[in-house]
């Protein structure tokens, strides 16, 4: 190789290297779009890192926590999952689909302890449910009579519910083992791997 083209060579490499950390880090809405790629597919436990590693990157990021939600009902930890979608949905009120998924979740908590006759239990899932989707007409209904009052009062009990849990200021849940074990915030692994063996491969033949 000519001196001048090892000199042209060189400088290549070094304005690859100082060019590398821009591509190396990634922003929380990144991480997030690689763990929705995970959830799709249902690799809980590979999604899980991703949507850690946008929490790290911007700890007010609700899809990150929403995503982490989801996860670990897929893992069957419903506790932690609903811990984090209720704090998502404290970042993002608005998240219709999220409100929706969880008033379900909660119906069906109080239809479980319905047929084990726990009615206190049941009224208090089906009040959260209510809460969070108040046009759920036929569950108010069923409510009412069980608590043989009409459903004015219980929509009205219902908007408050959810005025006072929107307003308060709930704190951010701790990671799980599983998420806490993700990737560095903001670097992607693979790219960097691979970026490494590739910086490698072209000093071996340049050197």
């Amino acid at each position: 190789m000519r001196p001048h083209q090892r000199l042209i060579s060189k400088s290549g490499l070094w304005v690859l290297l100082l060019a590398l950390p821009v591509g190396l880090f990634a922003d929380a809405a990144q991480y997030v779009a690689w763990g929705d790629q995970m959830l799709a597919q249902k690799k809980y436990s590979a999604a899980l890192p991703y949507y850690s590693a946008a929490v790290k990157a911007d700890p007010g990021d609700a899809a990150a926590y929403r995503g982490l939600g989801y996860s670990e009902m897929g893992l069957h930890d419903e506790a932690q999952g609903l811990k984090y979608m209720e704090y998502s949905l404290h970042l993002n009120p608005d998240d219709s689909g999220l409100s929706k998924y969880l008033a379900g979740i909660y119906q069906s908590y109080g239809n479980r302890y319905h047929q084990l006759g726990d009615q206190n239990h049941a009224l208090s899932c089906w009040h959260k449910s209510l809460a969070l989707e108040p046009g759920n007409t036929q569950l108010a209904a069923y409510v009412a009579s069980i608590e043989g009052a009409n459903a004015a009062p219980l929509a009205q009990a219902a908007t408050g519910t959810a005025s006072a849990e929107s307003g308060a200021a709930s704190p951010a849940p701790e990671s799980s083992t599983a998420a806490a074990k993700g990737p560095t915030a903001g670097i992607n692994p693979w790219i960097m791997v691979g970026t490494v063996a590739g910086l490698g491969a072209i000093m071996i033949f340049l050197f």
